[in-house]
């Protein structure tokens, strides 16, 4: 395609290969944009295929798809990412146990108020690692999850709930 075609199709919006007209919000028409990413996904296989790591394409991976350098970034941002959904969580569930009102956050923990948190963490999940706070945050943090503690989560899973004679100090 000459450069000429190329500017004509940018500045009437149209697809900028075939000049057809574009998905919403894109710059490529359905056809198009289904071709630029099935070649972009047979140049990242072609890449770890060949051993080079599929994020920065140059430093020969160790046991993953990645070389070590890109996974320990990728580490830390997923640990970042989940701190920061967590945060979220404790915040919008009140910053405290529902039930003793201990407000020490690296004790507070999501609780499914049907005790149905099985079933729900895989229907969630789709068959992969899955993350209940992301989940929550997605939802704009539905009714059936609370903040409980460490403790008091671990009363009500076993025991069926928390006593006053477990939290002399709190009533």
């Amino acid at each position: 395609m000459s450069s000429k075609a190329y500017l004509r199709y940018k500045t009437e919006g149209l697809c900028r290969r075939c000049g057809e007209q574009p998905i919403e919000g894109k710059t490529r028409c359905s056809k198009c944009h289904q071709e630029h990413l099935s070649q972009g996904n047979r140049h990242r296989k072609a890449r770890i295929a060949a051993g080079l790591c599929r994020i920065c394409w140059v430093k020969k991976r160790t046991t993953t798809t990645m070389c070590d350098d890109c996974a320990a970034i990728q580490r830390d941002r997923e640990k970042r990412r989940y701190q920061t959904w967590r945060d979220a969580c404790i915040v919008a569930y009140g910053g405290r146990c529902k039930c003793c009102g201990t407000s020490n956050r690296k004790y507070l923990q999501l609780d499914h108020v049907n005790n149905d948190g099985a079933e729900h963490r895989k229907e969630i999940a789709n068959g992969r690692k899955g993350c209940l706070y992301r989940w929550a945050v997605r939802q704009n943090f539905p009714d059936r999850l609370q903040l409980l503690c460490a403790n008091c989560h671990q009363a009500k899973t076993t025991c069926g709930g928390c006593t006053v004679e477990d939290h002399p100090l709190c009533w």
